[in-house]
């Protein structure tokens, strides 16, 4: 006996209803539905993408990402960063436009968002710094630009001083060398000294230090050893503002002469978790450094990070 379906009444065999429902061609590539031996079939919108119009889905070479975030981290000489607990940071979160559309997010102290499988090309980076109310915490979304290739890639996107809308204080920490030596050793002897730290030309505040010396210019102190085991704790200002900042340091012999000077640009970033620096001070008319961070010879900023 013949099978059938009842459709309204009416007898159809099931010859005539596979034949309706597939059609006597076979699959139609570009109808949206993956029939027979398509391994794709998007409609054929565009040929280029992932499903071409002959509804094979081309290899892609595929490669992994990983965004990091810094905070300040490129902002004067021996500066490394603000940390998320000095900026109150709470979430991040990271999309990629390019090749692929793809968005992720993570607590900040995980410090990277990372993405598998991405294909190769150029992707626009939008990443936005909340804090633990969900608050925005920059003016802004900020944005960079990433190649994937064909190895792993690992990126990061940092974001600068004038991105935060918030006005932050943290704490400068410094200790000081002259031409490489210290207080007692440097030739000539360092007896005492003067601290200025300004802002676009303009001292910041009426702050001291915790000998109680200005940062403004306008007296001396006495020159404290760099040495951990003479004096424990480096140089430090409470409750600076936020920022870049210029420090210029002199150093004066035992008869009260200048015998050293220098100006570095410098950064006081957010919070009370900052690094300790060291500035290496020049002498008065010495050739050997310019203030600009390079780690060597005299007018250089070296990094001791007290965080870790």
């Amino acid at each position: 006996m013949k099978s059938t379906f009842v459709l309204r009444g009416a007898a159809i065999s099931l010859a005539a209803v596979l034949s309706w429902s597939c059609g006597d061609g076979g699959p139609e590539c570009g109808d949206g539905i993956v029939e027979g031996d398509e391994q794709c079939d998007d409609g054929n919108q565009v040929n280029n993408d992932s499903c071409n119009n002959a509804c094979f889905a081309p290899s892609v070479d595929t490669t992994d990402l990983a965004i990091r975030w810094s905070f300040n981290g490129e902002a004067a000489p021996g500066f490394d960063g603000d940390t998320c607990f000095d900026i109150g940071a709470g979430m991040v979160s990271v999309e990629l436009s390019g090749p692929a559309e793809l968005s992720g997010e993570a607590q900040c102290g995980f410090s990277r968002v990372s993405f598998l499988d991405v294909p190769a090309g150029t992707y626009d980076v939008t990443m936005r710094v909340v804090d633990l109310d969900g608050e925005l915490l920059t003016n802004g979304p900020v944005t960079a630009q990433v190649e994937v290739a064909d190895e792993d890639v690992m990126a990061t996107v940092d974001v600068p001083f004038d991105a935060w809308k918030n006005d932050y204080t943290g704490t400068f920490f410094f200790r000081v060398t002259w031409a490489g030596g210290d207080c007692n050793d440097a030739k000539p002897t360092v007896a005492e000294h003067s601290l200025l730290l300004e802002r676009d030309g303009v001292p910041i505040g009426e702050l001291l230090t915790d000998a109680n010396d200005p940062i403004d210019g306008s007296g001396r102190g006495d020159c404290r050893s760099v040495d951990p085991s003479i004096e424990e704790f480096p140089q430090s200002v409470l409750e600076v503002p936020f920022g870049p900042a210029e420090f210029e340091i002199v150093g004066y012999d035992p008869d009260g002469g200048e015998a050293y000077r220098e100006r570095f640009e410098t950064f006081v970033g957010a919070g009370f978790g900052n690094p300790e620096l060291v500035f290496d001070v020049d002498l008065v008319g010495g050739d050997g450094g310019d203030g600009d961070g390079d780690g060597g010879g005299t007018g250089a900023v070296r990094l001791h990070d007290r965080r870790r």
